[in-house]
C-alpha cells in the first residue's frame, strides 16, 4: 500500500500514530473503496476543517471527531 500511495499521493509525516497516513483528495465513496482494497477497516475524512472517521463499507456512518487543523498544528 505504501508504495502505491506514495507514487500517486502525498504522505502526511508521522505524528506518533502507528501507521503512515496519506491525504487524498477524492470522494468519500471512492476513498472507502480504496480502503477496502488495502484491507482497511476505516478512513478519516476531512471536509471544511471537520475531521471525521467512517468505516470502509459502503454507506457507513460518518462520525465527527473534531477540528482538523487543531490536530495538524499540534494544539490538542
Amino acid at each position: 500500500m505504501s508504495r502505491k500511495l506514495s507514487a500517486d499521493y502525498f504522505e502526511i509525516r508521522p505524528t506518533g500514530h502507528a501507521e503512515p497516513s496519506w491525504a487524498i483528495d477524492m470522494p468519500t465513496d471512492q476513498a472507502r473503496a480504496l480502503g477496502r482494497r488495502f484491507k482497511q477497516d476505516a478512513i478519516f475524512v476531512v471536509h471544511e476543517n471537520v475531521l471525521s472517521v467512517t468505516g470502509c463499507e459502503a454507506g457507513a456512518d460518518v462520525v465527527r471527531v473534531g477540528d482538523f487543523l487543531a490536530r495538524v498544528d499540534g494544539r490538542l
